[in-house]
């Protein structure tokens, strides 16, 4: 840093999906793929991100017949809100 002027630093403080390989998925067998929110437990769970890499328009349903996550309604982290999240979703197509 050559000077201490303030400087304006935009990121996000994400939470990741990874995908469930538990079913065949795609337009052949007319299926969606599925995702699941990174236990919160694992080092990989939440991360930082540029704002100009996010993808601004996709579906994310909940798979309603799985259930919730949490179902006593408490979740583990009032910051990351999990007390809501549903055991898997789809990806929208």
């Amino acid at each position: 840093m050559a000077n201490r002027q303030p400087r304006r630093l935009e990121f996000l403080w994400v939470r990741w999906y990874r995908t469930l390989d538990t079913v065949r998925t795609g337009w052949d067998v007319r299926k969606l793929d599925q995702v699941e929110f990174v236990p919160m437990t694992e080092d990989d769970a939440f991360g930082f991100m540029d704002p100009s890499d996010v993808l601004r328009g996709c579906h994310i349903i909940p798979v309603f017949v799985k259930g919730r996550r949490h179902a006593d309604g408490m979740g583990l982290s009032y910051c990351a809100g999990d007390s809501s999240d549903w055991v898997a979703y789809y990806i929208n197509r």
